[in-house]
């Protein structure tokens, strides 16, 4: 099968929220579901999102957005990291990763990623084993997140030449 990255284009968007759909129903992620997807996927500070598509449906998705560590160090926030069920395991999501990587890179900044706690275990031993590490844990300070008592964990890339993807 045929694999692209792609940046992610408008027209791209409502596959996107499909996609996210199909994750949210299978995996839970978002915890929340957001009130617009659309508006969910791109954020603030938006450096830019690709996608991973096998030429006709989105499978996949990243975006990179700018960001501040606590100390006020400037970073690549890679966020908003997800795969549709039916291509997990095909190395799409280590793509992925690895772009956000070199596009945080590219911008200057170190790359760093959020994971929520509890909820998200499994994601944060996958991202420790392609070798990120634990920066810093805060329980969830404001909205719904807050109310139901996440922690969010910050995790910075341990080696600064590995591309965060396995790769």
């Amino acid at each position: 099968m045929t694999r692209l990255i792609l940046p992610r284009s408008q027209e791209h968007l409502p596959q996107c929220v499909e996609a996210l759909a199909v994750v949210h129903a299978a995996v839970g992620y978002p915890v929340i579901w957001p009130t617009d997807p659309s508006e969910w996927l791109t954020g603030e500070g938006f450096l830019g999102a690709w996608v991973a598509t096998d030429a006709t449906v989105v499978q996949g998705h990243i975006g990179l957005k700018h960001s501040l560590l606590d100390d006020g160090r400037q970073v690549g926030e890679i966020f908003r990291l997800f795969v549709v069920p039916d291509a997990q395991g095909t190395g799409i999501g280590r793509l992925l990763l690895a772009l956000g990587v070199a596009r945080s890179h590219a911008h200057g900044l170190l790359p760093m990623l959020r994971v929520l706690l509890p909820e998200a275990r499994d994601v944060a031993s996958w991202y420790e084993r392609l070798g990120w590490r634990l920066h810093s844990t805060r329980l969830a300070t404001h909205g719904p997140l807050a109310s139901r008592g996440y922690s969010i964990a910050t995790y910075l890339l341990g080696d600064s030449g590995s591309t965060g993807g396995g790769m």
